[in-house]
């Protein structure tokens, strides 16, 4: 392809080769696939070429989704669908929204993820694509089954199944197969998921694909230790350890060490429990290391963003003051010929001063020009740096996940689940800025709509307890409201930890504008606060941060019993 390259460098052949050069790279090295596919689409834009247009777009997506900018992302996905609904391409239209719907399952946003994949699968029947139909049916089964809704995983795993077969997929076959016995093993069918998970791995084994069969091994394992059959899992684990030294599986090995340690632990084999735990903590750091490294090169790309941007700063400005000087010499040519003129003719002094004013207004009106533009650029620049918070608020989050499955201390573990809660909350208003026209006033409906919305998917994914929302159309300052957001954060997140004792559990969040101020109450019908009701002096960690952003804003906190947890608060509107 780099031959290809040499000889064909700005002509569809190379639009060609930058593609498969990023299609190749992608999930190895992703900055490099960016790059190529940024190539490819500047020089089919320059040829008209749509269809390689959206081809590269999708590229771009992908290597952004791979790099951790989902934002970004999405952007360029939207982008190659817009331009393959011109084309009529119905098959690149779904494979792009099929995109969009693994970029939203790895957010954990199943309820969009659902979406994007309902709208792939329509497409994808409308010109029959069988394999990505399976594919599509594979990634539903694992959704429903981290929703532990287990038939309908069933159902949709055997759909897949049956379409790999129909198509001699032998690697789509084993996946379907493995993922059928993880659910049986959840449904505690563990004789149904052993028979299902050897099924994958003899095809892993005959196809000589070691990473799923290491996978298997691992699965094996992790079953067999439920059954307490401990040889079987000894040696479903060594063979897994064994094939994982010719490979770079990081994710598989730290899985089946932990595995190894709670086998050690239950047969009481502490020194090999303490040797596995050491090996085990090696292949975490390497995992995450790995996230620390992807987070350093979007950090490092930002910082090269940063420094071109400088360089074009300065370059504008030297070219400002050049124009500003010769202005400047034009303007004392100007004034030497007038003086000169002055003898002649009033005619002649009338077009001269003509001239210039018109000369003057034109200079005024450039002026002028350059001016918006530079507020423009200001405001597109704020935008920009909302956008980069959000994305590196995202990152900490993840960063905060991460940490949360090696935690064991359930008191711990609901700290950094709290911690991630507020880190989200900021995010969400950072996302509402960078969207909204004007950055200084943002709506405060579609804020808390978010925010509840977000919470409701975390501690409520099946919508068992009934949230009310009662939102006004309130247009307030950024800074009001970041600690309003937080302060709702918390009353949520206790009302849904604290709140749903009762046979119908219900959430009321009204937010509402009086006159000048802006009043929020959330409220549940569970147990209330009983005897104790917190105050100026609560001692948790959340009362204490609701106690000190309303002192911040100069608010009135009332909290009380009313069949159930009631709190209100009710400040200024700062515009």
């Amino acid at each position: 392809m780099m031959q290809v390259l040499e000889t064909h460098q700005q002509d569809t052949a190379a639009v060609y080769a930058y593609c498969q050069l990023a299609t190749e790279l992608l999930g190895t090295d992703d900055k490099l696939a960016k790059e190529y596919a940024y190539r490819a689409q500047s020089i089919s834009q320059r040829l008209n070429k749509p269809g390689l247009e959206a081809w590269a777009k999708n590229l771009i997506g992908l290597a952004y989704d791979y790099l951790g900018v989902p934002d970004s992302a999405l952007l360029f996905y939207q982008g190659s669908i817009e331009i393959k609904r011109r084309l009529n391409d119905i098959d690149g239209m779904a494979a792009s929204n099929m995109n969009i719907g693994v970029l939203y399952y790895y957010q954990n946003d199943y309820t969009k993820a659902v979406t994007y994949y309902d709208i792939a699968m329509k497409q994808f029947k409308q010109v029959d694509n069988e394999k990505r139909i399976a594919g599509i049916l594979n990634n539903l089964g694992t959704i429903y089954r981290e929703q532990k809704k287990y038939k309908e995983a069933i159902d949709v795993f055997n759909q897949s199944y049956a379409l790999k077969v129909k198509i001699n997929d032998s690697t789509g076959i084993s996946n379907a197969l493995g993922n059928l016995g993880i659910v049986y093993q959840h449904m505690k069918q563990y004789d149904k998921a052993e028979q299902l998970m050897m099924q994958s791995l003899n095809i892993d084994i005959r196809s000589n694909n070691k990473y799923n069969q290491l996978s298997s091994y691992v699965s094996l394992a992790d079953l067999k230790l439920l059954q307490h059959k401990y040889e079987e899992v000894k040696q479903h684990l060594d063979k897994a350890i064994e094939l994982g030294k010719g490979l770079d599986a990081a994710h598989y090995m730290d899985d089946a060490y932990k595995v190894y340690t709670r086998l050690d632990s239950m047969t009481g084999d502490y020194q090999s429990a303490f040797r596995h735990i050491q090996l085990q903590y090696e292949f975490k750091n390497k995992v995450i290391q790995d996230e620390r490294q992807k987070q350093l090169d979007r950090l490092e790309t930002v910082y090269s963003t940063k420094e071109k941007e400088k360089e074009i700063d300065l370059l504008n400005a030297n070219a400002q003051i050049k124009n500003l000087q010769l202005q400047k010499q034009k303007k004392q040519l100007f004034t030497f010929i007038a003086i000169s003129a002055s003898l002649l003719v009033g005619l002649i002094l009338f077009v001269i001063g003509f001239r210039s004013i018109r000369r003057a207004k034109r200079e005024l009106q450039q002026k002028n020009e350059i001016i918006n533009n530079s507020l423009a650029e200001k405001e597109m620049l704020l935008k920009e740096i909302h956008h980069r918070v959000k994305n590196n608020l995202q990152v900490i989050s993840s960063l905060l996940s991460v940490q949360s499955r090696y935690i064991k201390d359930e008191k711990a573990l609901e700290t950094i689940n709290e911690s991630m809660e507020r880190v989200n909350a900021i995010s969400i208003l950072h996302q509402e800025i960078y969207q909204n026209e004007v950055l200084r006033a943002i709506n405060a409906k579609n804020y808390f709509e978010n925010l509840s919305k977000g919470l409701q998917q975390t501690f409520d994914p099946d919508k068992k307890v009934d949230l009310h929302l009662g939102l006004d159309d309130i247009m307030t300052d950024v800074d009001q409201l970041i600690p309003l957001g937080l302060i709702v954060n918390e009353l949520l997140t206790n009302a849904y930890k604290y709140g749903i004792t009762n046979t119908a559990p219900s959430i009321w969040l009204t937010v509402q504008q009086s006159d000048n101020k802006i009043r929020i109450n959330v409220r549940d019908n569970g147990i209330g606060f009983g005897e104790t009701i917190p105050g100026t002096g609560g001692t948790s960690l959340g009362y204490k941060l609701i106690n000190m952003f309303t002192t911040k804003l100069k608010g009135k906190l009332i909290v009380k019993n009313n069949n159930g947890a009631d709190t209100t608060i009710e400040c200024e509107i700062k515009k």
